[in-house]
């Protein structure tokens, strides 16, 4: 929206085509890059816009986790009912990445408590949902409680083994990609 873009560096409150006012914090970041937040707190002090802004990341990686990992946007049918079902399975299967992710990241922290490392590490998302995609799935139809009491810690000591290191302070230039059209009957990855 170029009103946006086009508002003053600092503080502003920009009046949109449609007659809603928001306000626009405009600053540079230490890379020298401009960045633009809007919002609609009006009576927010702006020395607190960055820790709000960084409060959001958990929330944005949680969407791409959707979107990119999950296919949230890709159905397995066309109906609304199969809509319906697509979305709460990936709805579902998000719950288990959240619940076995910490699970082998407290397995990960234990194992390297006392280990000299670099980085402290995290379970690597895209193979723990590989792994709950092969094994979960089959381990919940289990009748059994065996299920809960060895296969269970069997599949996060499994999760725990891939592991990526956790960097913090990093920031890389946003490269715009083109939009994709999203074909609503190819569920590939689940």
């Amino acid at each position: 929206m170029p009103q946006i873009v086009n508002a003053k560096m600092g503080d502003s409150i920009v009046t949109l085509r449609n007659g809603m006012n928001i306000r626009v914090y405009k600053f540079k970041l230490s890379t020298g890059e401009t960045e633009i937040l809007a919002t609609n707190l009006f009576d927010f002090d702006t020395d607190n816009f960055a820790k709000l802004y960084a409060l959001r990341w958990g929330i944005e990686t949680a969407y791409f986790c959707l979107k990119q990992q999950l296919s949230v946007e890709k159905f397995s049918g066309k109906t609304p009912n199969a809509i319906r079902q697509g979305f709460w399975a990936t709805m579902v299967m998000m719950n288990a990445i959240t619940v076995f992710r910490h699970e082998a990241d407290a397995e990960i922290e234990s194992r390297q408590k006392h280990k000299n490392t670099k980085h402290q590490n995290q379970a690597k998302v895209s193979d723990l949902i590989i792994t709950l995609r092969d094994k979960f799935i089959l381990a919940t139809l289990d009748k059994t409680s065996s299920f809960y009491k060895d296969e269970m810690p069997m599949l996060i000591r499994t999760i725990a083994r891939s592991i990526s290191p956790i960097r913090l302070c990093r920031s890389f230039e946003r490269k715009p990609r083109p939009f994709n059209a999203v074909n609503h009957n190819l569920k590939s990855r689940l």
